[in-house]
């Protein structure tokens, strides 16, 4: 099989791109093991600790081998669309079974055990449900405020710079900082 630029060298390993020595130990079979991976959840760490490389190199990996990364990028999709499936249910509530096992002894005396089902309900969530609104349903459910200040008539606000102050405002200021009463310092401790 070949990697793309048309080389193999037997025994499962692939020739590796120009300039990459991470592709020495990859394998043709390392797609197929990247999805058995991560449809059980696990983590890039996991793989690279189970293929004994760097998280580096699987990141390498995925950029050189197309096939390595369609694996991470499909399982990447289910996992998101699950969790966001889960997400979903944790915003509307939903049905669950709990089980207990009754154990008592019957008219012989004999140990009898039998499972009792309850149907429960999550009641919904109200944080996951306005973390999902605020995700899926765009501007509606944003958390954000918006102030508009104006000035008069709804005419922009006029601010005046010290640039624009004449020096007799420019005195009568200096004098007010001047005279205001000075903060008094905190006492050693």
């Amino acid at each position: 099989m070949s990697n793309g630029n048309g080389h193999s060298n037997g025994n499962g390993k692939r020739g590796a791109p120009e300039g990459n020595n991470h592709a020495s130990k990859y394998r043709d079979v390392y797609p197929i093991v990247a999805e058995a991976f991560f449809a059980k959840g696990k983590t890039e760490e996991e793989l690279a600790t189970a293929l004994d490389v760097s998280h580096n190199t699987i990141a390498n990996w995925k950029k050189s081998y197309p096939e390595f990364a369609a694996a991470y990028e499909v399982n990447k999709l289910i996992t998101v669309s699950k969790a966001e499936k889960t997400l979903l249910e944790c915003a509307l509530g939903f049905e669950y079974e709990e089980r207990e096992i009754i154990t008592y002894k019957d008219k012989d005396g004999a140990k009898v055990e039998r499972v009792k089902i309850f149907k429960k309900k999550a009641l919904p969530d109200k944080t996951a449900l306005f973390f999902y609104l605020q995700n899926r349903c765009g501007e509606d459910w944003k958390n954000v405020s918006r102030v508009e200040v104006t000035g008069k008539e709804s005419n922009p606000i006029q601010i005046e710079t010290l640039q624009k102050l004449t020096p007799e405002q420019l005195k009568q200021i200096a004098e007010w900082i001047a005279a205001a009463p000075k903060p008094e310092a905190p006492e050693p401790s």
